[in-house]
């Protein structure tokens, strides 16, 4: 079984100092203070709906020191249970224990609440996916409820009540291929009890533990302002953001770079891409074209996070892949020139039977 559990007002020492605020990540509400979540404040709403829910409250950017620390320590309290756990998010995630009872759960909200969060929820199931989703729509579904002692609410999905549980559970959280997603689009699905199979599938898919994706940050701090010499700085740090990211097996498809100047306001520029990288000619690319060319006033610290991080795909798919030829403007015996000497044996006879590896294309 696997306890799953939701917070909010996340503590951090770097909040305002207020009783309301609210924390964005990307022009989404990503955290807030209790008494604004009675006023609708919710996860993901953008930041132009504050105006009806929270004008007055303290607006902070999220920043990676911002909740490092939380993370951290949170990590640690749940290592010591022994088993199974994952903390994708700061403000979730699940412990697995074999037998849970209403005294593990005041044990486990115990320790987080108040001394890392102000409020927290759970939820009981045989996957942490479904634990998850039970945390959150257990009382909608009538589940049985664990509150005595704890402070905060835990519902209880069962045997008899795991079935229905699953039939419940949002398609649009469900973990899966694109070609899933579009199927289930088209027959207008929006349960996993509308796919036949699904909920059983899903009972037998495995459950990540592994923590979150590190927080990969670069900088450097001079005593004096930086005049001369930012492009090499932007080549030391690039070189080893892409040493971090190779290391840990990821690839970063957005870039975070902020710039502090001596008598300026922080400047920060941050951008998402398509398609995840790790290598440092791309990264170097793309932080060029992402700080304006004159930057700001000359700077006294240049730090680069790597942002929206995923495994880097497996290096066997690209064993037997070959060099596709990029667009160019030379002429075309040219270009069947440069082609017949550096296409391989393997490739020429493969275009013998494969029109789309024909150079003549």
């Amino acid at each position: 079984m696997f306890v799953a559990f939701e917070l909010r007002q996340v503590a951090s020492p770097g909040l305002p100092a207020t009783t309301e605020y609210v924390v964005l990540r990307n022009g989404k509400v990503f955290d807030a203070s209790l008494p604004l979540w009675d006023q609708g404040v919710r996860w993901a709403m953008a930041a132009s709906e504050l105006r009806w829910h929270a004008p007055t409250a303290a607006r902070c950017d999220w920043q990676t020191s911002l909740y490092r620390e939380p993370q951290r320590d949170m990590g640690h309290q749940l290592s010591q249970w022994g088993g199974p756990w994952a903390l994708p998010d700061v403000r979730r995630g699940w412990v697995a224990v074999s037998a849970p009872t209403p005294r593990d759960w005041r044990a486990l909200a115990g320790m987080l609440v108040p001394a890392g969060a102000g409020w927290i929820r759970g939820g009981v199931a045989t996957h942490p996916l479904l634990a998850g989703w039970v945390a959150r729509a257990g009382g909608a579904l009538g589940l049985p409820m664990w509150e005595d002692g704890a402070p905060g609410r835990c519902w209880v999905a069962g045997p008899a009540e795991t079935a229905a549980a699953w039939a419940s559970f949002p398609l649009k959280a469900v973990p899966a291929p694109l070609a899933d997603r579009t199927r289930w689009r088209q027959f207008h699905w929006e349960r996993v009890g509308d796919v036949p199979g699904l909920a059983r599938r899903l009972a037998r898919s495995p459950y990540q533990v592994a923590e979150a994706p590190p927080l990969l940050v670069v900088e450097r701090r001079w005593p004096e302002p930086l005049v001369v010499g930012l492009r090499s700085v932007w080549i030391e740090l690039v070189q080893e953001l892409a040493a971090s990211l190779k290391a840990g097996r990821w690839v970063a498809s957005g870039l975070r770079v902020a710039w502090e100047g001596e008598a300026v306001p922080p400047v920060e520029w941050r951008r998402q891409w398509p398609m995840g990288v790790q290598d440092a000619t791309t990264l170097l690319l793309r932080i060029l074209s992402l700080v304006p060319p004159r930057g700001g006033d000359p700077p006294i610290r240049v730090a680069i996070e790597a942002d929206q991080l995923s495994a880097a795909p497996d290096p066997q798919l690209a064993w037997w892949g070959s060099p596709a030829p990029g667009a160019s403007a030379a002429k075309p015996h040219t270009l069947l020139m440069s082609l017949a000497r550096w296409e391989s044996v393997r490739e020429r006879r493969l275009a013998l039977w494969d029109p789309w590896r024909s150079a003549a294309r």
